[in-house]
């Protein structure tokens, strides 16, 4: 088909309900085999459906350039948004769709399937009430499993249009804060600056690829500090330590007062921020990593 006869072509629009994409489906088919690039969805589909003529990797590229460019014209913004997850994804994350026309036609059948059964506002809201963060799996996975749902939860939200039912990025953040695992929750002052899921998103996966890689028991030190609050607690009904000391791991003494400690800190810090300040005792069993300042995790000095 000439380049003239292809500029009076029309792609059909789609309106991002389910119940409309099989006759949506129907129509771009048929525009694209006027189109001559039905090969690109559809290479399965034999004889007239296949490319003809010049078949270099160019026009192939080209072709599912022009196929691209028609799905994504299909639709407004909005439905845009709630199809196409790229920018809530890292630049290096295989679930972006990019220009890849396949990606996207799958992504609106994805989407169309979906939006049938999720586009009740009181059910959103139910789902949004009793979201919680995953256990299973490691950090990184977790944090990919959360940036999944809390999307899923927003663009629901952007299909209701409805004032009742909107759930910002801010407002999904947040419950994104509340629900950190212990392990990151000392992070969370440093969360609440970024207000996009793809921001958080990259810190909270640097974050758990730095937990994933620790070479000891990922708790450790969450738990020791835990403990050593619980016994800083109970000094008065103690008059001896019922552990060993966090930092030294010695059974003479009180956490606060560690040799190791100064006295500025020891009157000041509270006891998880002393665990996390000095912790260095890596023969003890008790501490085998610390954690920085900076909320991440080093070896033990």
């Amino acid at each position: 088909m000439s380049l003239q006869t292809l500029k009076f072509l029309k792609a059909p629009e789609w309106d991002g309900n389910g119940t409309t994409f099989p006759k949506f489906a129907d129509d771009f088919m048929t525009f694209t085999v006027q189109a001559g690039t039905a090969h690109v969805l559809y290479p399965h589909i034999p004889g007239v459906y296949a490319p003809t003529g010049d078949t270099s990797d160019e026009k192939i590229l080209a072709h599912k350039l022009q196929v691209f460019v028609a799905l994504k014209s299909a639709v407004d913004e909005t439905t845009w948004v709630a199809v196409c997850p790229d920018d809530d994804l890292a630049a290096d994350s295989e679930q972006r769709i990019g220009f890849d026309p396949n990606k996207l036609y799958d992504a609106f059948k994805k989407h169309a399937a979906g939006s049938a059964s999720h586009t009740s506002g009181p059910k959103l809201l139910m789902d949004y009430h009793s979201w919680v963060w995953p256990s299973q799996g490691t950090y990184t996975a977790q944090v990919v499993t959360v940036i999944s749902e809390l999307r899923n939860l927003r663009n629901r939200s952007i299909i209701l249009k409805s004032d009742d039912y909107a759930l910002s990025q801010p407002m999904l953040l947040a419950s994104l804060r509340t629900q950190l695992p212990t392990a990151l929750k000392s992070n969370e002052p440093r969360y609440r600056q970024y207000t996009t899921f793809q921001e958080i998103f990259n810190e909270l996966r640097h974050d758990a690829e730095l937990l994933d890689a620790l070479p000891c028991p990922r708790d450790t030190l969450i738990l020791t500090a835990h403990a050593a609050v619980d016994g800083e607690n109970n000094t008065r009904q103690h008059r001896t330590p019922t552990q060993p000391c966090a930092v030294c791991g010695n059974t003479t003494h009180w956490l606060r007062d560690c040799p190791s400690i100064t006295d500025t800190d020891a009157h000041e810090l509270s006891a998880l921020d002393l665990v996390t300040k000095y912790a260095t005792a890596p023969d003890n069993g008790i501490v085998n990593c610390r954690l920085g300042q900076d909320g991440r995790y080093y070896p033990a000095l």
